[in-house]
């Protein structure tokens, strides 16, 4: 079946379909909401692997657009990044995700770009790791783990008991600090804004 014919077959088979194109090889994705996704890609060569923030045509969202001037996908924010991402995760809620790139057992933190500024650049939080896990805090009032497989990163668990348990719940706090148990894979003790203290383990 040559292209045409598979074109003409395609109106059958498919109720919509959008083809495009990314330069560049794409080694990791996620969603950040219903009309945006990163997208990280690597060129071939040891200096440019780049790390974008798209924001899907209408098209593709609204079923009800015929007609449209956002025909195709546009980056939001973007940046270059020193190796290779292997993994990234959005962090729900927040303006931040998490990469994991090739080469290192350590994972990152990174921070969107919003109306001041189109950049993508590494975040302020902390993070912390422990054999093939890894965890950040320092931008909200949780502890967020991720455990680390052939170099993916996957959200294993939240800890949100600062935010829960805080005395006024109008409060804004934030985790300043968290450390795992010496010789522990699952033991953490956590600290908030409020002077909260929290040792855990989760299941």
């Amino acid at each position: 079946m040559d292209y045409d014919d598979w074109l003409f077959e395609s109106i059958r088979r498919y109720d919509k379909l959008s083809m495009y194109h990314i330069n560049g090889l794409v080694t990791a994705t996620d969603w950040v909401n219903a009309k945006g996704m990163l997208v990280a890609t690597d060129s071939g060569t040891s200096s440019k692997h780049e790390l974008m923030e798209l924001h899907l045509p209408d098209k593709i969202i609204d079923d009800d657009i015929s007609l449209s001037k956002d025909r195709d996908f546009r980056v939001a924010s973007g940046c270059f990044t020193d190796r290779k991402v292997n993994c990234v995760r959005h962090i729900p809620g927040t303006r931040n995700c998490v990469l994991a790139k090739d080469g290192t057992a350590a994972i990152e933190m990174y921070e969107m770009g919003d109306n001041s500024s189109n950049l993508i650049k590494p975040a302020p939080g902390r993070s912390n790791n422990d054999g093939r896990k890894f965890s950040i805090s320092g931008f909200d009032g949780n502890v967020y783990v991720y455990q680390m497989v052939d170099q993916h990163c996957r959200l294993e668990f939240v800890h949100d008991g600062h935010v829960m348990n805080r005395d006024d719940q109008t409060e804004s706090i934030s985790v300043l600090q968290h450390v795992w148990f010496p010789d522990s894979q699952d033991q953490v003790v956590s600290m908030a804004t409020d002077g909260s203290l929290h040792a855990w383990k989760h299941r």
